[in-house]
């Protein structure tokens, strides 16, 4: 997996300036011309288009999003659902071209709970991972194994977002 998670940020709601949540994850891939090109804000930017792509010897990595340390909404809000759209979503060239998330280890809350979810491969539409605990407070996936590419080894992911019971999707990402 990552060798080291020292990708972080931050999110602020720009309309209260309330900190929600910070989102880690392994280093990006950097393209020296636009060194933001590849960051994990892609992920969450509501644009397919762009998307977050991991720089690791394996093609794997991991997000880690926490709500605890900071005072919002979220913070004690249960999460039931989370969605992603795998890849490098741009248009079908990309997506092929590119690894593709093919299996998918999550948590809400701790260890304990681990989840196997496979994606579905040519597809570039939201996939969705359904939760049925009462989990507050984090979200955590690792990536355990992809579709290879056909041109790139890298593993990019468009989206991401999770759903809160009362507060609906975090980032809002309308569905495709």
């Amino acid at each position: 997996m990552s060798e080291n998670i020292i990708c972080r940020t931050k999110l602020d709601n720009i309309m209260d300036k309330t900190k929600i949540c910070e989102v880690k994850t392994g280093f990006p891939l950097i393209d020296k011309a636009n060194p933001f090109k590849y960051s994990v804000q892609n992920a969450y930017d509501g644009d397919p288009a762009t998307s977050y792509v991991e720089d690791s010897k394996d093609d794997l990595f991991e997000i880690d999003m926490d709500f605890m340390n900071y005072q919002s909404e979220y913070k004690d809000s249960t999460v039931t659902e989370m969605k992603l759209i795998n890849g490098y979503a741009s248009n079908e060239r990309m997506y092929k071209a590119n690894n593709r998330i093919k299996d998918v280890q999550y948590a809400w809350e701790n260890d304990s709970d681990k989840v196997i979810y496979s994606c579905t491969d040519n597809t570039m539409g939201f996939q969705n991972f359904y939760n049925t605990d009462d989990v507050k407070g984090w979200v955590w996936l690792e990536i355990q194994s992809v579709y290879k590419g056909e041109k790139y080894n890298n593993t990019p992911l468009a989206e991401l977002d999770v759903k809160w019971g009362k507060n609906g999707w975090l980032f809002g990402i309308p569905a495709k």
